[in-house]
């Protein structure tokens, strides 16, 4: 079967935050699919004090403490602050995944730490960068939403590093009003599959639909990007699971050999 009668009449659930969206909505449309846009979680800006505190952690890093991004928003909304106080010469900065490592790379860092596999945590660990020896007496800056897993900090803090948290970010569920035409799709049996990039994500699938909803949209494949993500869904009354590698190319791969 060639790839345009593959995807011909089929929908899919693109979950991700508005920003993170397009690539793969596009690229899920120019294969002939069709691409439903609607993030579970809206992604808000730090308010006043927050952005204050952000500029402060720039003024205070000094040369060899490194600057984690854990994910392109906190790119997006964390980089612009930093920048504006003004960072020291010989600060790092470091990505947990693909979309964070472009996202730092579009914005000028040239040299970003990141791991080339994995992309979760324990791959960052894995890095010399990270190791005791390379981290004990610095500084990590961990730059996130205002909650997130705590492995990356405990174990850093182990290896005698300092570590701060840096919210620049805030999620927020999205709303019924905003969920319809999913939950719409779902019953009508026009939508195909889903795609989870994230446990916060999965974990709102509860919280965002009643459970008569929910009950239509767990019946639905979805393809998720980590074992973590899928252990989520899974918890969240996710039937059926897939995963995919990460990056949109490793979700389109995915999709194609299921649908």
């Amino acid at each position: 079967m060639n790839t345009a009668a593959r995807w011909a009449g089929k929908c899919v659930w693109v979950t991700r935050p508005a920003r993170q969206a397009g690539a793969l909505c596009d690229a899920i449309r120019a294969r002939g699919g069709d691409a439903l846009a609607v993030p579970l979680l809206e992604i808000l800006p730090p308010d006043a004090a927050e952005a204050a505190a952000v500029r402060e952690c720039a003024r205070s890093a000094r040369a060899g403490d490194v600057f984690f991004f854990v994910s392109p928003n906190a790119v997006h909304h964390g980089w612009p602050l930093l920048r504006e106080a003004g960072l020291p010469e010989g600060v790092r900065f470091a990505a947990v995944g693909q979309g964070s490592q472009r996202a730092l790379q579009d914005a000028g860092c040239a040299q970003v730490i990141a791991p080339t596999a994995g992309f979760d945590s324990e791959a960052v660990l894995a890095l010399g960068a990270f190791g005791r020896d390379a981290i004990a007496g610095r500084t990590v800056f961990i730059v996130r939403g205002d909650a997130g897993r705590p492995l990356l900090g405990e174990v850093l803090r182990e290896r005698g590093a300092q570590v701060r948290y840096v919210p620049c970010y805030h999620r927020q569920l999205a709303r019924a009003q905003e969920v319809a035409p999913v939950v719409a799709r779902a019953r009508a049996g026009t939508l195909h599959a889903a795609i989870l990039t994230s446990s916060e994500a999965a974990r709102a699938l509860t919280q965002v639909f009643s459970p008569p909803e929910q009950a239509a949209i767990c019946a639905l494949p979805f393809f998720c990007t980590h074992r973590r993500v899928m252990e989520s869904a899974r918890q969240a009354g996710v039937k059926t699971l897939h995963l995919a590698e990460a990056g949109d190319e490793g979700l389109i791969l995915a999709l194609e050999s299921q649908l």
